[in-house]
């Protein structure tokens, strides 16, 4: 399935960051030019957002008409209304959408995917410098942002072993691999990653994500310190009443 962001609108988005409306496209132009072509690995259906029923998961690795028929058949045995649903999916490779053809619900596309990119070294040893100054700085600031975010390094050891994307020694890997840990970033800086062609700008924009979440970090550690300073100071204080209030009881001048 093909996987376009939509764009973001300020009458979508109420005072509790909830959507106002459901989640339906019926303008073409509310999407973005460049997505994400993936496979649904694993479908996992509920009654409930915080149910985790592992006799509800599926597992899809053939034709996406099984896909539709699973689901359908298993929506018609379900009583609510409004069933939770998760996906797990794996992205394959960034394509343009070229013409919407039906808006549906499900909305029908036609796209053109994109080849490889590849960054050939040798050829510009001024660009290479650049390019390795980058990917340093990048992977310097991931580790930063992981020894001051407990959240951050556990996305990073999670996302390691099985990132099929992470690779030090490929700049679009690596810039791919430092945009999707930032979850805090923009949808349209994310955007700008993921249409971004050339090396040495795609690694610079994901630098930039990964300098807001440092940014963050600094400043949730800033926070947290001075948290555990005012608790500190209150239990001290709580401590020496305690402790004066013995005092006195045992000099006889409280009872």
């Amino acid at each position: 399935l093909g996987l376009f962001l939509k764009k973001d609108h300020p009458n979508d988005v109420g005072k509790g960051l909830e959507p106002l409306k459901p989640e339906i496209i019926t303008d073409p132009n509310d999407l973005y030019k460049v997505g994400t072509f993936a496979q649904i690995q694993r479908l996992t259906k509920s009654n409930s957002a915080d149910e985790d029923d592992e006799d509800n998961a599926h597992l899809f690795t053939g034709n996406p008409s099984d896909t539709d028929h699973d689901m359908n058949a298993e929506t018609s045995e379900s009583d609510d209304p409004k069933p939770y649903a998760s996906l797990l999916l794996m992205p394959h490779r960034r394509i343009n959408l070229l013409s919407v053809d039906e808006v549906g619900p499900p909305i029908d596309v036609t796209v053109s995917h994109w080849d490889r990119l590849k960054y050939v070294r040798g050829e510009d040893s001024s660009r290479d410098d650049t390019i390795r100054a980058l990917s340093q700085e990048v992977l310097g600031t991931i580790r930063e942002v992981a020894q001051m975010n407990a959240l951050f390094k556990e996305q990073v050891v999670n996302l390691v072993p099985s990132s099929h994307m992470f690779d030090m020694n490929d700049p679009y890997r690596l810039a791919d691999f430092a945009a999707a840990l930032s979850i805090g970033g923009d949808a349209e800086d994310l955007q700008a990653v993921l249409e971004e062609k050339d090396p040495e700008l795609r690694l610079h924009k994901s630098l930039v994500l990964l300098s807001k979440e440092k940014e963050v970090s600094k400043l949730q550690r800033e926070i947290s310190a001075k948290v555990e300073e005012k608790m500190s100071e209150a239990q001290r204080k709580y401590f020496l009443t305690e402790q004066l209030k013995s005092i006195k009881k045992e000099l006889g001048m409280e009872k």
